[in-house]
């Protein structure tokens, strides 16, 4: 299998740096190392009154990742990594958050994958590839582990 797989690991602090300029319209910056992205966003919504509104086919997620992925059973979404952060700051300043981080080579795939909503207060919505619509629950059972 000729892969383009290499590692999920990034220094991203030239990337969280280049952020701190958008000031009180950085709302939140964390690495998706424990949980996955999954788990950030539930994270995030079970703490406040917000709910979220995520758009499946929005996520960068590489080919080969899905293949393997899919094989093994897992949701990309819910696998640790540590080479993606998930930012979330004013809807004003998306478009200038977006060009900071992919001036990175960490943050080529960068993407707006979704948006805060009160519509479903605590809960993460994931809106599928083919349109339909389902809660996006915390990862189940054991969390796979970093293996370094």
């Amino acid at each position: 299998m000729g892969s383009k797989i290499k590692s999920d690991t990034s220094f991203l602090y030239p990337v969280c740096r280049d952020l701190f300029h958008l000031e009180a319209d950085l709302k939140f910056l964390r690495d998706a190392t424990r949980g996955g992205v999954a788990a950030i966003l539930n994270e995030i919504c079970s703490d406040t009154n917000f709910g979220m509104d995520i758009y499946e086919s929005h996520i960068p997620i590489l080919p080969d990742v899905q293949v393997v992925s899919d094989i093994l059973g897992l949701n990309p979404i819910e696998i640790a990594n540590e080479g993606v952060l998930v930012v979330i700051v004013a809807e004003n300043s998306v478009s200038q958050a977006i060009k900071s981080i992919k001036q990175h080579s960490a943050g080529k795939e960068a993407a707006l994958i979704g948006k805060i909503t009160g519509t479903y207060p605590g809960k993460v919505i994931l809106e599928t590839k083919i349109g339909g619509k389902r809660i996006l629950d915390y990862p189940r059972g054991l969390l796979l582990p970093r293996i370094c």
